[in-house]
């Protein structure tokens, strides 16, 4: 009787845990943007209530299905190839890792299981998207953001930060933030809300552009089309989205011209001799250090740490003959400015197998629950987890937080939608039966 007590006592404790977890997921996105620290605490802390409450409950069935399986095995694979790049800072890295799928799993299974905490969760990243495009347009009309800052020296508006950190930041809230409220006003119906919500689209789309930065943009653009693909609510949305984007880059030369620059003259000059470019450099450099380790890559960072190693200039072969070996640091940087190189690179073609694998799940459960319910909130979640994972793109670190917990919060998030939806309708049609 005392052990059935105490346990009751423990689950309740959970309880309050599960509660304020969802408080703190509720303001992750506003410290994604101005806190790192705090928001890698938040999802820290949410891993952590979520371990206890999985012992607590005596649950390890998710340890067992789904996508977790995949991801241990992935984080395993990362793991071992870090001790034996005998890197200890690598080493503790990759352990700590973990916690980025152990929040995602968290909001699957536990705290965003309801439609109110979901709803919650998306128009708060709504009013990140709000802020980031507010502090844009007032540095686009006086010079400088309310911080004092002004535009990039490339000449990017970079919103509330002090670098070029807009772009990638607006492509986080743009879809399963910003573009929620024109598509729940179209839902509505009428004309009246039917020109809003059109004109809302235009209006971020326009804000894209203006931003100056090639590769959110060209993200936003393959978002639009899946939108348009997907969800027929936004079709008329994405048209005139799409319109004002292709206008604003003809009229960039005066409305904008370091936008103009930077998104057209730049972007045709790198892709006209790509393989010379920067980026071009980096993808071949991390090539060629897969190539040299090919089973379990080179550990955490790996790619950072050794890139300046003459080993790795000229033996790949097919791609020696673009290598600049008169600027041997060309093809080096923080990181490989790819999600799936810098997971071969930091564990091999192993890694890279069960990453891709992983994106697969991840995909095809967001795909199955959305084309069964036509839920478009769920739409939306889904399109920004297929730009996320794209793989002919240039990213962000995976492994860092300003990455890493803007792509675990939403994809943990469209999980738990996948599975209210999918789950609520399995009830709805056993109980029909």
């Amino acid at each position: 009787m005392i052990q059935v007590s105490s346990r009751s006592t423990a689950l309740g404790i959970t309880g309050v845990f599960c509660s304020i977890a969802a408080v703190l997921v509720a303001i992750l996105p506003f410290f994604q943007l101005v806190g790192r620290a705090i928001a890698d605490g938040i999802i820290t802390t949410v891993a952590i209530f979520f371990l206890i409450h999985a012992i607590v409950a005596r649950n390890g069935r998710w340890l067992r299905e789904g996508w977790f399986p995949l991801a241990l095995a992935l984080w395993a694979v990362i793991v071992l190839a870090s001790a034996l790049s005998h890197s200890s800072h690598s080493l503790v890295e990759a352990l700590v890792m973990i916690r980025f799928p152990l929040f995602a799993k968290a909001l699957e299974e536990w705290v965003l299981t309801g439609q109110k905490r979901q709803m919650s969760v998306q128009f708060s990243i709504a009013i990140a998207g709000v802020w980031i495009v507010s502090q844009c347009w007032e540095q686009y009309l006086t010079g400088s953001n309310l911080m004092g800052y002004p535009r990039w020296l490339d000449g990017a508006l970079t919103g509330p930060f002090h670098g070029p950190r807009a772009g990638p930041a607006l492509l986080m809230t743009f879809f399963p933030g910003l573009m929620l409220v024109p598509v729940l006003l179209f839902q509505k119906g009428g004309p009246r809300n039917k020109l809003i919500a059109t004109a809302l689209a235009a209006f971020f789309a326009l804000t894209m552009v203006l931003v100056g930065q090639r590769m959110p943009t060209l993200q936003v653009c393959l978002g639009l089309v899946l939108c348009a693909l997907l969800i027929r609510e936004t079709r008329l949305i994405v048209a005139a989205a799409a319109g004002t984007a292709i206008l604003t880059v003809l009229a960039l030369p005066v409305l904008s011209p370091p936008a103009y620059h930077k998104l057209v003259i730049h972007f045709i000059e790198q892709m006209s001799d790509f393989p010379h470019s920067d980026y071009g450099q980096i993808y071949i450099r991390a090539l060629t250090m897969l190539h040299e380790h090919p089973v379990f890559g080179l550990g955490f960072d790996g790619y950072r740490r050794l890139c300046d190693d003459p080993t790795y200039l000229t033996s790949f072969p097919f791609l020696d003959k673009w290598v600049l070996l008169n600027n041997p640091h060309e093809g080096c940087n923080i990181h490989t400015h790819n999600f799936y190189l810098e997971i071969a690179t930091s564990g091999g073609l192993v890694a890279l197998f069960l990453f891709a694998a992983l994106v697969v799940v991840w995909l095809r459960t967001l795909l199955r629950a959305y084309l069964s319910t036509r839920d478009a909130l769920l739409g939306l979640l889904l399109v920004i987890v297929a730009v996320l994972f794209w793989p002919i793109e240039s990213n962000s670190s995976f492994f860092t937080e300003r990455t890493g917990g803007w792509t675990y919060l939403l994809l943990g998030l469209g999980l738990a939608r996948a599975r209210m939806l999918t789950t609520g309708k399995r009830t709805d049609t056993s109980a029909t039966g």
